[in-house]
């Protein structure tokens, strides 16, 4: 027996082709302690789920579980977290409006998924000089330049995976900390995804070995349903999210 926590309100999954409206009715019953709603509005297939309006890190979890399971399985548009579409009337307008992009959209995810790929350093700053022997100009440079050069080469190492397995690749602006080196989302072959992640994890963090201040990591996350890829602003207004970051800031 599912127990509900007081007053409920739908949570917005993801649109997909009509067409598919069988597997988005089968991804739901994986989920069988759920209360799915799948409704067809002319072209598409909208899925979503009841959830208590006090809703808490459990419903976001559940949100992206069953977002990357349809997304591994039928082309879809993602909504982000606590993204009510349009309602009723409303909701088949803007899907008609903005039906030609959506479905450009759907194709082009078509049998893939998104992944995430973080390449984080602790890339610290010279000795001080007084270390160093007189006359040693150019040690007291590569303690300047080494790091970044290394980290430089291991970026260029992930980009050349990613560009071998086909995925196409969206680089983030880092932030402000000095942890990130590397930030990119990746929409991959679903078929590809275990060998594209044994490739990047085999890239060796050179930085390690060499002896020089500081260290690297490098994190592959998902499969993710592919916000990056798709246009879910058309329909909820929001910017695209990185894939997984909500996660990450509620567990942090």
């Amino acid at each position: 027996m599912t127990v509900r926590r007081g007053p409920e309100r739908e949570d917005l999954v993801a649109v997909a082709a009509g067409s598919d409206v069988g597997c988005v009715r089968d991804v739901g019953r994986l989920f069988a302690d759920e209360a799915f709603r799948v409704s067809v509005h002319g072209a598409f297939a909208v899925l979503a789920r009841s959830v208590p309006c006090e809703a808490g890190i459990s419903d976001l979890r559940r949100h992206e579980a069953v977002s990357s399971a349809l997304a591994l399985r039928i082309p879809m548009v993602p909504i982000p977290y606590a993204c009510p579409l349009p309602a009723g009337p409303d909701m088949v307008s803007t899907l008609l409006l903005h039906e030609q992009e959506l479905l450009a959209a759907l194709e082009q995810v078509r049998g893939k998924a998104e992944l995430g790929v973080t390449i984080a350093g602790t890339v610290r700053g010279p000795l001080p000089v007084a270390t160093y022997r007189r006359g040693t100009g150019r040690s007291y440079l590569e303690s300047l330049l080494g790091p970044q050069r290394e980290a430089d080469a291991v970026i260029a190492s992930a980009r050349q995976v990613l560009a071998q397995w086909g995925a196409q690749v969206v680089e983030r602006p880092l932030p402000t900390s000095n942890r990130f080196v590397f930030r990119a989302s990746c929409l991959v072959y679903a078929e590809r995804i275990e060998q594209v992640e044994r490739a990047l994890r085999a890239i060796p963090l050179r930085l390690a070995s060499t002896g020089l201040p500081g260290h690297m990591a490098l994190y592959v996350t998902g499969p993710w349903a592919p916000y990056t890829f798709t246009p879910h602003e058309l329909l909820t207004g929001r910017g695209s999210p990185v894939a997984g970051d909500d996660l990450e800031k509620a567990n942090a």
